[in-house]
């Protein structure tokens, strides 16, 4: 039994640690930190870059990506390590992105999105969708501007701003990779944001000219002629034509024995260190577990997307 100056002890305790609790739980998940190019952003507590510099992949809650910084401040393209490619999708979120990801996770395959700010403001649950379902959300500026590479920096610097702060504040992802509009960008844009801000342009090697609404058909196979092992493949959720096209193409890829990657999981490969163990994706009539790529990579352990084939 507690003595009696114990239990008069606790009773004085008792309100301060209630209060303290409570206080702890009324605390919003957000707090406020700086950002390198000098305005500030919201950052998840425990999601915060991790001290000494490291690239913070490790933001990207639903999976684990490397925290070492991608050799080059631009990419078309990883190549020379299988048949590994990255679908990407830009100029959204839009309400029907929501089928794209109802398509994706019907095949258990993982993407990148490269979204627009104000759209990301009209539509925060498809962002936060993007995030739930273990897609890779990106920077592709505030209000999509044409040709970024003749704008003044501080116009560039505001759209990028803008729309990073924008994506943390809705989904708590840190993201650490930019598609400027069009792929209007000069080399020492490219390696200003790389420098300042972290971030690596992304562009493409495969270029379906969805935006011109060619059909369904002429997407799908503009896409799969010219996927190549390392491709970053571009498409836009902006085009309802294209998200109605990608059920078919992303079978049509699966059935070539193609495996998917979000942007970041490919750029881990371009390391001398990194290795790639690809199990081959198994045709099924019945949905299965899926085979893992996995990527080793300086001792991370990186499992990206899984691939399951479609079901008939």
């Amino acid at each position: 039994m507690p003595s009696h100056k114990t239990l008069i002890l606790l009773s004085l305790l008792a309100p301060a640690c209630l209060t303290a609790c409570t206080s702890v739980d009324r605390q919003m998940p957000w707090e406020r930190a700086p950002h390198r190019g000098g305005q500030s952003m919201q950052v998840h507590p425990q999601q915060a870059p991790s001290p000494g510099g490291a690239w913070a992949q490790s933001t990207l809650r639903p999976y684990q990506t490397p925290a070492l910084k991608p050799p080059k401040n631009r990419y078309f393209s990883v190549k020379g390590h299988g048949p590994v490619i990255a679908m990407t999708f830009d100029d959204g979120p839009r309400p029907w992105t929501m089928d794209l990801l109802d398509a994706l996770r019907q095949r258990n395959i993982k993407a990148t999105f490269f979204v627009v700010g104000k759209a990301v403001a009209t539509y925060p649950e498809v962002a936060q969708r993007i995030v739930a379902d273990g897609h890779e959300i990106a920077n592709h500026t505030w209000s999509h501007p044409k040709n970024m590479a003749r704008i003044p920096q501080r116009v560039v610097r505001k759209e990028l701003q803008a729309c990073h702060d924008i994506i943390v504040k809705y989904t708590g992802i840190v993201p650490r990779i930019f598609r400027p509009p069009g792929g209007s960008f000069t080399s020492a844009q490219s390696q200003w944001i790389y420098d300042e801000w972290d971030y690596v342009n992304i562009m493409w090697s495969v270029d379906p000219l969805d935006w011109k609404r060619p059909g369904t058909d002429v997407i799908r196979d503009r896409v799969v002629q010219g996927a190549h092992g390392g491709a970053i493949i571009l498409a836009h959720d902006l085009h309802q034509p294209t998200v109605r096209a990608m059920p078919a193409t992303l079978d049509a890829l699966l059935a070539e024995g193609y495996h998917f990657l979000r942007v970041s999981e490919l750029l881990a490969l371009d390391r001398p260190e990194a290795q790639l163990m690809v199990m081959p994706a198994r045709i099924t009539t019945q949905p299965q577990p899926a085979a893992d790529v996995q990527i080793e990579t300086s001792g991370i352990s990186v499992v990206p997307a899984r691939v399951i084939a479609p079901v008939e």
